[in-house]
Parts: structure tokens; sequence; C-alpha cells
């Protein structure tokens, strides 16, 4: 049942611990100096059970942040991007869902929010979490992610305050595949 779980922010440490265990990129989001992170976990009473990592590139130009995230807002804070989401296996209906949903609250309750984005790699998920979430989506794009120029990304996004996007919205196809 999900009043077993509680959602709070958590500490870098905790998040790269869990992320390395059960995300299959197996690290969180670099740490660079431009780069501001929030974490937030997903706790079975004391017991650590998923992890999210959102990123805002609070200091990067205009330019870059109207084609990373394909809108500008007046605030560059308000910008953010999932980086790294994962769950441990448990069986609890839609709890991914769930918990994405209540660090998005969280995230919105203790920061500018004007636009959330997240990429899944289409080698190994097509993101379908993030459609579930209803987030919109914008299709597959390839040369959007530094260094990894020649893989394919479905592109997902949420709007708040009115913040439009430039990419055109598409309709979501949950058992897309890409061969590459």
């Amino acid at each position: 049942m999900k009043s077993e779980f509680t959602v709070s922010e958590i500490t870098i440490d905790q998040a790269k611990t869990f992320i390395r265990k059960h995300h299959y990129l197996k690290d969180i989001w670099g740490q660079f100096e431009v780069v501001y992170h929030k974490f937030y976990g997903l706790f079975r009473d004391d017991e650590l059970v998923g992890a999210v990592q959102y990123t805002s590139y609070r200091f990067y130009k205009r330019s870059w942040n109207a084609n990373h995230f394909g809108c500008e807002a007046k605030n560059p804070n308000s910008l953010w991007e999932i980086c790294r989401l994962a769950v441990a296996p448990i069986k609890e209906y839609n709890i991914t869902s769930w918990f994405l949903s209540r660090t998005i609250k969280l995230l919105r309750e203790n920061e500018p929010v004007d636009f959330i984005i997240s990429v899944a790699d289409a080698r190994m998920h097509n993101g379908c979490i993030y459609a579930a979430c209803n987030f919109d989506y914008y299709g597959l794009m390839k040369g959007r992610v530094s260094n990894m120029e020649d893989y394919h990304f479905h592109v997902f996004g949420k709007s708040y305050n009115g913040t439009e996007c430039y990419w055109r919205k598409i309709p979501f196809e949950k058992n897309y595949e890409i061969s590459l």
C-alpha cells in the first residue's frame, strides 16, 4: 500500500549509492559547478527504495537552455531535467509514477519550476513512465545529448506557469522500438 511509503529530499551521497546499484547508467549526472541538483528518495519505513535526480543548468547561456529544453523561461533557474530515476524492484502497483509525481510536487514547493524535461535512451527504454506522469512527448531526437550525438532519445517535457515548448508534441507510442 502507498501508505507504507514516504518521499523526502536526500543527500547526494544517498542518491549516488542507490543509483549506482539500481540505475542502468550506474551513476548520477555530472557534478559540475554550473549545475544545481536536487535529490529525492522513496522510503519504505527507513529503507531507501527509490531515488531521483533533478538538475538545473542555472549558469548556462539562454540559447543553450532554449535548445536543450525546447523552451525559454524568464528565470533560467526554473528549467529542470530529470537526469536519473531509479526504483528498486518492489511489488507495488504504479510506485514509480507515484514517487515521481510526489517529487515534482516537492520540487515545485521549494524551487521555481517552469519546465521539466527528461530523455529516455531509445536503446534501453521508451520512457513510458514519463507518459504515465502526463509529460508531453516531443518525439525521438538525435544529436541532443553531448558526447552521444549518434544516439536516439525519446524526449518528454512537462510545462508549468504557461511556458510553451518550441518542439511539436506528437502522440506517444507505448510499444515504440528502434533498432540502431
